[in-house]
């Protein structure tokens, strides 16, 4: 055999076993970090507010979410949506009064401000700019 189509048949159930394989694995890391534990309790189906960042970095729990965050101040709370590649996540909005802002840290060599969301307990660092912008709503 001189061409190499041959090679298909044998790899090809290779090629999707990894591929299925990975997405498994991927998903069941994603079902247990921060962010899944804020989805499970903090879903929204509303519009995002009028106040939008898109593209922002954010940390939250563990796990580091550059340029794949669109964050929403609205009188209702914080907007988060989460928009990684291969994976969806719902949008989900945090009413302010569960909100702790703890300490200013860094985030992907920027400023960052480190917040804690009560409950559940889960930290997550935003731009330092974002939650200069949320201010006004912490105070009502």
């Amino acid at each position: 055999m001189d061409s190499a189509l041959w090679l298909i048949p044998v790899f090809a159930p290779v090629i999707v076993a990894a591929f299925v394989g990975g997405s498994i694995l991927i998903r069941s890391i994603a079902s247990r970090g921060g962010l899944a534990v804020l989805v499970r309790r903090y879903t929204t189906r509303l519009p995002c507010p009028d106040q939008v960042l898109t593209k922002q970095n954010a940390q939250i729990g563990s796990t580091s979410w550059k340029a794949h965050v669109t964050i929403g101040l609205g009188q209702r709370g914080l907007y988060l949506h989460a928009k990684p590649p291969l994976l969806r996540y719902p949008a989900i909005e945090i009413p302010w009064s569960h909100l702790r802002y703890e300490r200013e840290t860094s985030l992907n060599g920027s400023t960052g401000a480190r917040i804690t969301v009560v409950p559940p307990q889960v930290s997550m660092v935003l731009p330092v700019e974002v939650w200069k912008q949320a201010e006004p709503f912490l105070k009502r």
